[in-house]
């Protein structure tokens, strides 16, 4: 069969082809406005191009590839059920729901996005138009980010959760909801600041365990422990150590005092030791009473009931006899 087949305003398709059985067409098919169904599949040749540049056609070219193209200007929509799914055309293309499974390549496009939600590469950064503005997608990726990172909605949102943790928090300074507390970490030190009339609440399990506010540290009947050396305010040498034994310390010219109910019962100064009341020493026995190892240590020894005092090679009573 030769020649040109125009069954345009013809309904005259079954009649004229229904014979044809394998036999080839090689004429061009004309059908007009009617319409092509029950089509188990179309097979293309190599169509090479595929007609016309600026056409739109559908070939399977040389290496198996099936080509579409559409006119330009044009664009080339998939739909589903009637529901536009993807648009393509010469400057972008949109759907919905994409969905990728592996990696998505935007070319140089020379050029930052003017519509809300597009992406491109704009030569040097990946860019996306949101919000009214253009954004560095880039910057919140790779590089540091060059603007203030905010939540959407204020107390709403958590840096990180209960099981996906951030490894290290590397901060300058951390603000609470309230701009007076924050912990500051200054070069020569960490600041922990409050307004005045709040503490810091210490706490292990829910309950306190130190309290710090203005001029007081509460450490909640708890031990201070494994301590090194206390030292005081008032002076510039006053301190107790721990170092080689007990050692209380004060300036020269003032006075170490041991109280009992704010009552003086004992004075230390620089020239002499002084009891506020009296004095008791340790009760002994010859047989308990030992050799010290320095002169000068006092006992009472309940044998003769005097005060015995260590004069460095033996003991002696309180008036200076041999006991």
């Amino acid at each position: 069969m030769r020649g040109t087949i125009n069954l345009s305003g013809v309904d005259t398709a079954n009649k004229t082809l229904s014979n044809l059985g394998t036999t080839a067409v090689n004429a061009d098919i004309i059908m007009g406005s009617n319409d092509v169904t029950g089509i188990g599949s179309l097979i293309f040749t190599n169509g090479g191009s595929g007609g016309a540049a600026g056409g739109s056609w559908i070939v399977s070219d040389a290496s198996g590839d099936i080509q579409i193209n559409v006119a330009d200007a044009d664009s080339l929509i998939l739909s589903y059920e009637n529901s536009l799914v993807w648009t393509i055309n010469k400057s972008r293309q949109l759907g919905n729901a994409i969905i990728l499974s592996d990696s998505l390549t935007l070319n140089d496009a020379s050029a930052e996005p003017a519509v809300a939600g597009e992406i491109m590469n704009d030569g040097a950064d990946v860019k996306i138009f949101t919000g009214g503005a253009v954004k560095n997608i880039t910057n919140m990726v790779v590089n540091p980010i060059a603007a203030d990172f905010k939540p959407a909605a204020s107390l709403t949102y958590n840096l990180g959760s209960s099981t996906e943790v951030w490894a290290a928090l590397f901060v300058t300074n951390v603000r609470f909801n309230a701009s007076t507390q924050f912990i500051n970490g200054a070069a020569v030190g960490m600041t922990f600041e409050v307004p005045t009339g709040d503490v810091f609440d210490w706490q292990i399990n829910n309950a306190s365990e130190m309290i710090i506010r203005a001029g007081e540290v509460d450490i909640q009947n708890n031990d201070l422990v494994d301590i090194g050396e206390l030292t005081f305010n008032g002076g510039s040498n006053q301190f107790i150590s721990t170092s080689g034994g007990m050692l209380f310390n004060v300036d020269a010219g003032n006075i170490l005092e041991f109280d009992v109910a704010l009552t003086g019962y004992f004075f230390v100064t620089s020239t002499q030791d002084v009891f506020g009341t009296y004095a008791v020493f340790w009760n002994k026995t010859n047989a308990n009473r030992g050799t010290p190892a320095s002169a000068g240590s006092t006992i009472f020894n309940t044998d003769d009931g005097f005060i015995n005092v260590w004069d460095g090679s033996q003991w002696t009573d309180a008036v200076g006899n041999a006991t």
